[in-house]
């Protein structure tokens, strides 16, 4: 009877080890899961990975956590990236949360994570970035083609800084829905430029055709630059090629704007049209060639034009062009010339702060008239709109030269006037 049962007690025994064997390996893989997992370990993984892809050092002292509903998903906190042996970082964040896919946990953890990491999505509260520290980490970049990281999901910012030497940007907000290499890239960005001279606040959409160089790019949305007691709300699309190297470039770049200069009660509107080529490289922005066009309505003359600008820790502006027509809104001019239908000539040149408030040298002609001189382009815009009310000099330093004056019934020969405001004033050649 003994050699009758054995048979049937072998099976299950082999069975109750074969459970055993089973329940150990599940339980070993689920302690080394729980292990793998610890939000301290998580978090070293996945920024070791992110720092080695990167070029960074990167830590988080704070609280970590994570969580495995929907994929795993971990917040950093404290969260600060460095190059190594740079003395300032160039970037840190109150809080980083990273969404990963099962796929890039299995790659992290056994390092066969590649060059690309894809993630779900990417939160930053209250990140600081050091664009003078980013700088020479950029640099440091390898060549050939950018590698950039999968986002399934998109990316949000939440009130951010960046902040330089001589400006800073603030309450910064992007909202990036999706980042797929050489798939079309939609986002909004928000905040508000300061200077010294300036505040800038932005609220923008920008679409590109794809991350990486020599992509389409559109943007539109409002811009206001503020200073002081007046302000200049736009509206904006701006298009072009991108292309970052050394800096970065906006190719064959199309800027069209409706604007309206506000100060006090006087609300002036007037539309216009940019063309050329915007580049930054060394604090430096630049946009030249520069092509003009400006319908004024009447008080902002009507011009087109063409010459340079640029932008570091003062504004330079060259232009030289035409007015089709003395404008409107300003007062006319003396016989004969304000009689004259013919087109202006002009030249403007100004070196000075960026809220416009130094001098600008000013060439105008018109038949045989010519007038040389300097103004201050705001000082001028208040005599204007003060009209018949205001003096009757214009607050402006120069020399006017005339073939002919009527006045007062008589005619007056080559005539020569010099015109001063007492405010003595001077501008930088042209």
């Amino acid at each position: 009877m003994n050699s009758g049962s054995t048979p049937a007690r072998q099976p299950s025994r082999k069975l109750a080890w074969f459970a055993l064997v089973i329940l150990a390996v599940l339980l070993l893989a689920g302690i080394a899961l729980r292990y793998a997992m610890q939000p301290q370990h998580a978090t070293r993984l996945v920024l070791d990975q992110v720092g080695r892809t990167l070029g960074l050092r990167i830590t988080a002292s704070g609280t970590a956590q994570y969580s495995l509903r929907g994929g795993p998903a971990l917040v950093v906190r404290d969260v600060i990236a460095q190059q190594p042996g740079a003395a300032t970082p160039l970037l840190r964040a109150d809080r980083i949360l990273l969404s990963l896919p099962w796929s890039t946990v299995r790659g992290l953890t056994t390092g066969a994570a590649g060059s690309t990491i894809t993630m779900h999505r990417v939160e930053l509260d209250h990140p600081v970035v050091d664009a003078d520290a980013l700088q020479p980490w950029l640099q440091t970049r390898p060549p050939g083609k950018t590698r950039y990281p999968v986002l399934t999901q998109g990316m949000h910012v939440n009130d951010g800084r960046v902040i330089a030497q001589g400006w800073s940007l603030g309450s910064l907000m992007i909202d990036l829905p999706r980042l797929v290499p050489d798939q079309p890239l939609r986002a909004s960005i928000a905040g508000r430029y300061r200077s010294a001279a300036l505040q800038l606040p932005f609220a923008l959409d920008v679409a590109l055709s794809h991350p990486g160089n020599d992509a389409a790019l559109g943007l539109a949305g409002t811009v206001s630059v503020q200073r002081g007691t007046w302000q200049l709300p736009s509206r904006i699309v701006l298009s072009g090629m991108l292309h970052v190297g050394d800096g970065w470039q906006l190719r064959f770049a199309r800027l069209a704007s409706a604007s309206r200069f506000e100060s006090g009660r006087t609300s002036l509107p007037f539309a216009a049209g940019i063309a050329g080529t915007l580049r930054s490289a060394n604090a430096r922005i630049e946009f030249a060639p520069l092509a003009v066009v400006v319908n004024g309505g009447g008080v902002i003359p009507d011009l087109t034009g063409i010459g340079h600008a640029s932008l570091t820790s003062v504004l330079g502006l060259q232009l030289a062009g035409t007015l089709p027509a003395w404008p409107s809104g300003w007062p006319e001019l003396p016989p004969p010339i304000g009689a004259s239908t013919s087109p202006i000539p002009f030249s403007l040149h100004y070196t000075g702060r960026p809220d416009l408030s130094d001098v600008a040298a000013l060439q105008l002609r018109r038949d045989g008239t010519a007038f040389d001189g300097r103004l201050r382009p705001f000082k001028f815009a208040d005599w204007i709109q003060a009209g018949s009310t205001g003096s009757p000099i214009p607050p402006l330093d120069g020399r006017i030269s005339m073939p002919r004056l009527d006045i007062a019934g008589a005619q007056l020969q080559g005539v020569d006037v010099t015109i001063s405001d007492g405010e003595p004033t001077a501008a930088p050649p042209p």
